[in-house]
């Protein structure tokens, strides 16, 4: 089949642009002809920009001063990010304009996901990653591990305009059990939980276009989307406990003193940092997705009820719940992981995942 995937792609964020191409190389290695369909919103490039004069109107003009200098400190962090992330998407997505408007293409399928795309807080309520668009009418329409990022945002729909945008699907899979209940109890629809793509890829996808880095000691790991003082402290605590050096990557901030923090990083050479990692402390749902590939001691620092409800779907269902810390709890050391069960419980959410793709592309 020829299958365009609606997703994500082009945030300048590690989960977002690795979950896509995870899709992608699971879709190829299965036989189909995929392409990531270059949809980029406006909402989804504005994090992204080089420059924020919005963060200068500050009161007072030493304030002002201050935030006007580290925006344009900046701008090389940011804009080598930025090209570092292009070329990634460059070589390694197969990316294709298409006229959403238009009814002209020959897609056999469309597969909206992975990710947060019904979390209206981040897409403002898109209707293309609800099936609305031209170019998908009398295509098969699916979704693949879709999400909220928490039930509370989809409760705050009216449960008809929900139960009206999905009814042009054929089928429906979701990344969290919480959601796919949600669906189920109170706008009736079915839907099938499923693995992220990171995790239905697999580790081999992602091993085979990592890169050397240049690290000489054992460290630990501390990957965020952006600041947190209290959970730098935490990541501070047990690297010291364990002895490890610590090293520190951002997605979003940018930190212009503190040496310990890589923020440049392509994504290549973000898996390449989980990859040889001695311990993980992580506030991303794809920073954990990723620990758990490489096998890797981590922990999950929740700092909000929506982290937490995204996360304890997964964790529970793979036996690891005592990974997640949360703010204000007793720091402490943590027992080991018996990877050998939660493989075991992984490999069966795969298969139910491969599963349901099979299914559906045929």
């Amino acid at each position: 089949m020829k299958i365009g995937i609606i997703t994500f792609h082009c945030a300048i964020n590690y989960g977002a642009v690795l979950q896509a191409y995870g899709l992608q190389e699971y879709l190829k290695s299965i036989g189909h002809d995929v392409y990531v369909i270059n949809y980029r919103p406006d909402y989804l490039l504005y994090p992204y920009r080089l420059f924020f004069p919005e963060r200068i109107k500050c009161s007072g003009l030493k304030g002002s001063l201050y935030v006007f200098l580290r925006e344009l400190l900046s701008i090389p962090i940011r804009f080598k990010r930025r090209i570092k992330f292009r070329r990634f998407c460059r070589q390694r997505l197969s990316i294709i304009n298409l006229d959403l408007q238009s009814e002209d293409n020959d897609f056999d399928l469309f597969i909206l996901g992975s990710d947060q795309i019904w979390n209206r807080d981040i897409t403002e309520d898109d209707s293309v990653f609800w099936g609305d668009a031209r170019a998908f009418q009398c295509k098969k329409l699916i979704t693949y591990a879709a999400s909220a990022g928490s039930v509370r945002v989809l409760s705050e729909i009216n449960k008809s305009d929900i139960r009206d945008r999905l009814s042009d699907f054929y089928s429906i899979s979701v990344r969290e059990k919480s959601l796919s209940t949600y669906l189920l109890e109170n706008i009736g629809i079915e839907s099938q939980v499923v693995l992220d793509p990171v995790l239905l890829a697999g580790r081999n996808v992602f091993e085979q276009i990592s890169c050397k880095i240049n690290v000489n000691k054992p460290y630990l790991l501390f990957f965020a989307l952006e600041g947190n003082d209290d959970a730098v402290a935490f990541a501070e605590y047990q690297a010291s406990a364990m002895g490890l050096e610590l090293i520190i990557m951002f997605s979003m901030k940018e930190a212009l003193k503190d040496r310990r923090v890589k923020q440049t990083l392509s994504p290549d050479e973000f898996i390449s940092y989980f990859q040889q990692a001695s311990f993980v402390i992580t506030t991303s749902f794809h920073g954990t997705a990723f620990s758990i590939l490489f096998e890797k001691e981590f922990v999950f620092y929740s700092s909000g009820v929506a982290q937490s409800e995204r996360m304890c779907n997964l964790l529970s269902e793979l036996g690891l719940s005592e990974r997640i810390y949360s703010t204000g709890e007793k720091f402490r050391i943590f027992d080991k992981i018996d990877y050998t069960s939660v493989e075991q419980k992984l490999e069966k959410n795969r298969m139910a995942s491969i599963d349901y793709l099979a299914s559906n592309l045929s």
